[in-house]
């Protein structure tokens, strides 16, 4: 009896320490979640009459959105769809794994004391806040005040408002430089289970 007491409430206890995450959760998770499903079958704006008022259309919003004529057309969502594959294969296939994957084999072939700076340049750009990283890189690429203009400018060659004429290719490249790091961990540790015998075996 005293262990059936005891199995009882630990249940219970458990129970209220997971009550709290579950409270968060479904406040923070399903309630939008299903918020959003139901508003998707009315006419709900941010702005104007409908978005104190709004009227159920039922399936008009995916019909809209499904449709063959505008499809692909800019700011649709097959547009968004193309952009979102590109920069998938663009920045996490290419970009992060063949970066990370010649950081790791450049970490085998460098001086101990150079690998240890490289890895902490690296992995810096992992872990610092988006915050901070956002401001870095608006910073090196700003028309007026950026270091990269203010390089070209010494080098005699034009500005360029990489942030304006450029937006896609600018986060790509800042995705890549970031999850690099990632990617060079998990290869670096790959590199490191092979056995030395290999390496010299390759070498003769």
């Amino acid at each position: 009896m005293k262990k059936r007491g005891f199995s009882l409430l630990s249940h219970r206890a458990g129970a209220l320490f997971l009550a709290p995450a579950a409270a968060l959760v479904g406040v923070f998770v399903l309630l939008p979640f299903f918020w959003v499903i139901f508003v998707s079958f009315t006419n709900r704006t941010l702005l104007g009459k409908t978005a104190l008022s709004p009227d159920f259309v039922g399936l008009g919003n995916y019909f809209a959105l499904f449709d063959p004529a505008t499809f692909f057309t800019r700011g649709q969502f097959g547009f968004s769809l193309i952009l979102t594959t590109q920069f998938v294969l663009l920045s996490a296939l290419v970009g992060q794994a063949l970066l990370g994957l010649l950081l790791a084999w450049l970490m085998q072939t460098i001086p101990p004391a150079l690998k240890r700076i490289v890895e902490a340049a690296v992995i810096a750009a992992w872990i610092l806040p988006e915050v901070v990283i956002g401001f870095a890189w608006f910073a090196f690429l700003d028309y007026d005040h950026g270091t990269l203009n203010a390089i070209l400018t010494g080098l005699g060659l034009p500005r360029g408002d990489f942030l304006l004429q450029q937006p896609f290719w600018v986060i790509v490249v800042f995705n890549t430089w970031r999850g690099a790091a990632f990617s060079m961990m998990l290869f670096n540790s790959a590199f490191s289970s092979i056995p030395p015998s290999y390496f010299q075996a390759a070498d003769v």
